[in-house]
């Protein structure tokens, strides 16, 4: 099923957080997510997540929900000024929608094709 805008699923969901908290809600998201990082360094930690019904057969991978340690000067102020959060929401598209990015006054969002 292809939504009107092109989407095809949720790619990603990014979680923004401040470098010194990053293991306590590592911790925290693991036990809620129940299962292992797939990946885990010092400046980010990323599960997969069971993919939508309505993206069987897209290709891409699973939705990974990703936490990241604040990195750049926009990321920084994002959760200076409002903590802990999401900060990116990833969309699946196919090729004819291509790319791109949109800031939001909530955040960032990313089509991926």
């Amino acid at each position: 099923m292809r939504h009107a805008n092109g989407a095809l699923g949720v790619a990603h969901v990014k979680l923004l957080v401040s470098p010194e908290n990053l293991d306590a809600l590592a911790r925290q998201l693991t036990s809620v997510v129940g299962a292992a990082p797939r990946v885990s360094t010092s400046s980010e930690v990323s599960w997969d997540l069971e993919g939508q019904p309505s993206s069987s057969g897209v290709t891409g991978g699973e939705p990974a929900l990703i936490l990241q340690a604040a990195r750049t000067g926009e990321e920084r102020e994002y959760v200076r000024a409002r903590g802990a959060g999401i900060f990116e929401l990833g969309i699946r598209v196919g090729s004819a929608r291509g790319g791109g990015e949109a800031k939001t006054p909530y955040g960032r969002i990313v089509w991926i094709d």
